[in-house]
């Protein structure tokens, strides 16, 4: 059977029909959840906040730690997110005109800003015990984007605009400034200042070697004869230490 043409109207009339639940209803559901988030953040604020303080809960290692930390960013961020857009389409009040439904939805969003610097607490334990790795500068931009999504929910909750280009736009943006800035020298850079500065007690050579430090080997002898390393050599001798050519006589 031939149907015409969908129409804007259309679809904005059939998602108007699709308002069924009293603010009442709605209003419920996010209070349940920002209350359960708020007694999980009370009961669990040694576990949560222990890593502001650097240190570990029991029984975790720091990798451990961070790791929950992110895949709980994770789940909550989209779960929160989920929650608000479903509340938004089947509330019979849009969530911005009912004061109440507004703030609740802002608390929520404030909830997932709260996880997102747990989780950036978590991480930066896990960067300062072990250094930087490519996969943690991901997971660290990874964080950073998802803070901004929610921080985008909470605007797009006191005026209306196109958030979800926006979330696009600044994930794509926070890429590109990632690739611009060169993380594989980053990667090194921060490594050999967090071991110059006794804060990460050893060097992982296979972090360095897949960032690409052994490409200039000049430059990978003089770092690490800045932390101390082969007294009474010269760069030169270091360099034919780490695998430079000798030259001809």
């Amino acid at each position: 059977r031939k149907t015409g043409p969908v129409s804007g109207a259309a679809v904005r009339a059939a998602a108007e029909r699709a308002r069924v639940a009293p603010p009442t209803a709605v209003g419920t559901v996010l209070f349940a959840f920002c209350a359960l988030y708020l007694l999980f953040f009370g009961v669990q604020s040694g576990y949560l906040f222990g890593a502001f303080a650097g240190r570990l809960p029991a029984g975790f290692t720091a990798a451990e730690y961070a790791r929950q930390g992110f895949f709980e960013l994770c789940k909550i961020l989209l779960l929160n997110l989920g929650l608000l857009a479903a509340a938004s389409k089947v509330c019979r009040t849009p969530l911005r005109q009912n004061r109440a439904l507004q703030t609740l939805g802002i608390l929520l969003c404030v909830c997932c800003e709260l996880f997102a610097v747990v989780a950036g607490a978590k991480m930066g334990l896990y960067i300062a015990r072990f250094g930087l790795t490519p996969r943690r500068v991901l997971a660290s931009w990874a964080i950073l984007v998802l803070a901004a999504w929610g921080g985008l929910a909470i605007a797009t909750l006191v005026r209306p605009f196109r958030a979800v280009r926006w979330a696009v736009w600044a994930a794509a943006g926070a890429f590109a400034l990632l690739c611009i800035a060169g993380p594989d020298e980053l990667i090194v850079r921060g490594n050999f200042a967090l071991y110059r500065q006794g804060v990460s007690q050893a060097l992982d050579s296979g972090v360095l070697r897949q960032c690409g430090a052994r490409r200039d080997l000049g430059r990978l002898a003089a770092r690490l004869m800045d932390c101390g390393w082969f007294l009474g050599r010269t760069i030169d001798e270091v360099e034919m230490m780490l695998g430079a050519p000798s030259s001809a006589s």
